[in-house]
Order: C-alpha cells, then sequence, then structure tokens
C-alpha cells in the first residue's frame, strides 16, 4: 500500500512516496497465514531472549502485555484452531 509523505525541509515543501506493509497480529513469519509455525517462533523467540524489533513485538504479544511467552503462542494456536 502507497502513502504520499509531505515534509518541509528548509522553506521547501518535500513529497516522497511511503509503502507501508500491513501486518496481521499473530502472523509471526509474516507469509499471510496464523498457524502452528507462528506459535512455535513465539517459543523460540521467548527461549532465546534475542532482541525483537518493536514491529515484531506488535506481531507476536496477542495480549499486549510488551512481552513474549507461551501466552502468546496459546493465544495464536487458538486463533488458528478457531479459524480452521
Amino acid at each position: 500500500d502507497k502513502h504520499k509523505l509531505i515534509y518541509v525541509c528548509g522553506n521547501v515543501l518535500k513529497t516522497i512516496n511511503v509503502i507501508v506493509t500491513p501486518y496481521q497480529k499473530g502472523d509471526v513469519n509474516r507469509d499471510g497465514a496464523i498457524n502452528s509455525i507462528d506459535a512455535s517462533m513465539v517459543i523460540d523467540i521467548y527461549k532465546s531472549n534475542n532482541t525483537i524489533t518493536q514491529e515484531e513485538l506488535n506481531i507476536a504479544d496477542m495480549n499486549n502485555d510488551q512481552s513474549i511467552n507461551s501466552v502468546d503462542a496459546s493465544m495464536i494456536i487458538d486463533m488458528y484452531k478457531n479459524n480452521e
């Protein structure tokens, strides 16, 4: 999805095109489907303690508590089962 961003740089008005990629909460691998692979990735993130981006946190943090854990994985599995 393309959007135009208009901003002022000094006394000059500039326009640039910005591509916005929407994400679906729970689609951790961003393949367009929410399934057990996404839940598994949440567990891997939790176990690894690696730093993740804010966007990755937004996608994987199903209960919006600002942490990634088994609760989020369980919620992804529930979402997957309910959409089958």
